[in-house]
């Protein structure tokens, strides 16, 4: 039985600590992306191993930051944009999904938050 309390432990010191990376990457977003891919990779494998209800919001946001986060960097490789290089302004449809997989964290941690607020009230 006691085992059971210290995965619990674990698992929520291991939310902690995604909860921060993502937090503390959002202070510079671009150079801090890595770790806020850290972050909502491991947001998103605590919840799926304690079976969170938002356990989908969390996988499908981390999947948005980490294809958009490659596509930043992939095309920062490539030179970036403008008249310089040959790319278009258009591949930055391709970095979208980071910003959007971002706003899903962002807007799933609050919702958390708040409901966790509002029963320890009751």
């Amino acid at each position: 039985m006691s085992s059971i309390k210290i995965n619990n432990k674990w698992k929520k010191r291991w939310f902690t600590i995604g909860v921060f990376f993502c937090i503390l990457g959002s202070i510079d977003p671009l150079e801090g992306s890595v770790l806020i891919v850290l972050g909502s990779i491991i947001l998103a494998y605590i919840a799926s191993i304690e079976e969170k209800r938002n356990k989908n919001f969390y996988k499908w946001s981390s999947i948005l930051i980490t294809v958009g986060v490659v596509a930043v960097f992939y095309l920062s490789f490539l030179g970036g944009f403008g008249c310089d290089t040959c790319i278009s302004w258009w591949w930055i449809i391709l970095m979208i999904p980071y910003p959007i997989g971002w706003l899903l964290l962002a807007f799933i941690f609050f919702k958390w938050m708040f409901s966790s607020l509002k029963s320890k009230k009751h």
